[in-house]
């Protein structure tokens, strides 16, 4: 049985085999891993996608990945979802980029707590680079906070940027 989770606009499920051609565009396009990490290999994205096509439970130790589909049209608009470690989800989120400015994101990631909550997991984290502007607005919306921020820890591009780190903890 594959995880389903609905929004008001998106429908929200696990990432299977006919996702690749999505999930390796989101991966490569400059636009969105702008400020997330740096262009990786194609052999890289592939071994990142493979790793997240098994039924992801509460006790798997790989990320749980959300495809997220406008509900309309059907249409692949972005992906969700988190990593548990130590019982905090790290989570994180990509929309394509015709498709940001819409909600999407703090839609789904509403949307990914909510299916967290039902899975009995509370708390939360989410790395942000200094400058994702964007990513900050869409955290601040879901109700974290900027817990704490690593100066100069994360090099994209050849530039050095400070690790912002959103927390959040759910009354469950």
């Amino acid at each position: 049985m594959t995880i389903e989770w609905q929004t008001q606009r998106l429908n929200m499920r696990q990432i299977n085999a006919t996702d690749w051609d999505f999930f390796y565009f989101l991966q490569t396009d400059p636009a969105t891993i702008q400020y997330s990490f740096n262009r990786r290999t194609e052999a890289h994205i592939r071994q990142r996608f493979e790793s997240r096509l098994p039924l992801w439970t509460p006790t798997s130790e790989f990320w749980l990945c959300l495809m997220l589909q406008e509900i309309a049209t059907d249409r692949l608009v972005g992906l969700t979802g988190f990593y548990l470690n130590d019982g905090v989800a790290e989570l994180g989120y990509m929309i394509a980029p015709h498709d940001t400015g819409k909600g999407y994101a703090t839609e789904s990631l509403n949307g990914l707590l909510e299916f967290a909550d039902y899975c009995g997991i509370y708390r939360f984290q989410a790395n942000v680079t200094a400058g994702n502007h964007a990513s900050e607005r869409v955290l601040l919306k879901c109700g974290f906070h900027c817990d704490e921020v690593v100066e100069k820890d994360v090099e994209i591009g050849g530039t050095l940027y400070d690790d912002l780190i959103y927390r959040k903890v759910s009354s469950g």
